[in-house]
């Protein structure tokens, strides 16, 4: 039996649709491939960034539309198997559904924890070693595959892909270059917003005044305040940049993200480039975890003027990404799941 679609379910927050974009593209299908988002309106940034070899058809299904009967017993008959990848925790609902609908024609992956849904519920649940430390998973369930890093988009394909796309509009750009990407207070790691505004201006200049970088550059997140964006429009000693994250990272010699901004700090991660976090010593439980993590995997440090001078030149660690790893589980999983399907659906 081959595969012959895919339905994506996000919660319609970037680590969601990074997730769920990365292992699709690491995943390298042969076959067409219609990918619906069902829980949320079609994200631009999710169509952007969908492989390029996918025949897609896009639309907005919710977990009412998906749960009548007529649409259930329609996916039954249809020819083929369904592969369902699900990111966050609202997605799980309708992955469940589908499964029962579905029955042994679907094959469920989640990424990320289940929360308070069993594990026994889905066909495969993607756990980073993080995850696993964090909600104490141990033993790990035989359906479950840690990662080392995060699954995310930000592989080496995309990377190269987003600079090969950019070359005409930011070839000019001067190096060393460091990127910005500046959020804003969560309840999981509240600061001052003078952190992002006065003091970290204050070692940008310092940096650009001695050298340490020719050119700084600053990408807001959803969660960047009005008074942030404002002061920064303000603002000669730098540049701002309004499209996505992952063109300039493409560009960036040395990235500096607040502390906030997870899906853009496991983003960095995934591809080797140097991560000075900003107010990691504001956050409280997960987030702080997380940012230990990064430290003593040589990952992360704080951002200060001193360590800026001291690493202008960056530096190297093993990647922490989880694309590829998940992505070979999860094929290796479905040759099992499907026996006579197994890796001729996949490009060598």
């Amino acid at each position: 039996m081959l595969l012959s679609r895919i339905y994506v379910l996000t919660d319609g927050t970037a680590l969601s649709e990074s997730q769920c974009t990365g292992l699709l593209d690491v995943l390298n299908l042969e076959c067409p491939v219609e990918v619906k988002e069902l829980t949320t309106p079609v994200s631009s940034v999710l169509v952007r960034w969908l492989p390029s070899w996918c025949q897609v058809t896009l639309g907005s299904y919710g977990v009412a539309r998906l749960g009548d009967k007529e649409s259930m017993k329609e996916l039954a008959s249809a020819k083929g198997a369904t592969l369902v990848l699900a990111s966050g925790y609202n997605t799980l609902t309708t992955a469940i559904e589908l499964k029962k609908a579905l029955g042994d024609k679907a094959f469920t992956v989640v990424i990320g924890h289940p929360c308070s849904f069993d594990y026994s519920l889905f066909d495969m649940v993607i756990l980073s070693g993080f995850e696993v430390l964090m909600h104490s998973v141990d033993p790990l369930p035989k359906n479950a595959f840690q990662t080392e890093g995060y699954v995310n988009r930000a592989t080496y394909q995309q990377l190269l892909r987003a600079k090969l796309e950019s070359a005409e509009t930011l070839n000019d750009l001067r190096h060393p270059l460091l990127l910005l990407n500046l959020g804003g207070p969560t309840k999981w790691c509240p600061y001052d917003e003078k952190v992002l505004t006065e003091d970290l201006a204050k070692i940008c200049q310092n940096a650009l005044k001695s050298g340490v970088v020719e050119q700084v550059v600053v990408v807001f997140s959803d969660r960047a305040s009005e008074k942030v964006q404002e002061f920064y429009a303000e603002q000669k000693w730098l540049d701002k940049w309004t499209g996505d994250f992952i063109y300039m990272l493409a560009w960036a010699d040395l990235v500096a993200v607040s502390a906030d901004s997870i899906p853009e700090c496991s983003e960095v991660a995934s591809v080797g480039k140097p991560l000075f976090t900003i107010a990691e010593e504001s956050c409280r439980a997960s987030h702080s975890s997380l940012f230990t993590l990064f430290e003593a995997r040589g990952v992360s440090k704080p951002l200060t003027s001193e360590k800026l001078a001291k690493n202008s030149s960056g530096w190297k660690y093993k990647q922490l990404g989880g694309a590829v790893e998940a992505a070979n589980e999860v094929a290796d999983r479905l040759a099992k799941a499907k026996p006579n399907a197994a890796r001729k659906w996949y490009r060598s």
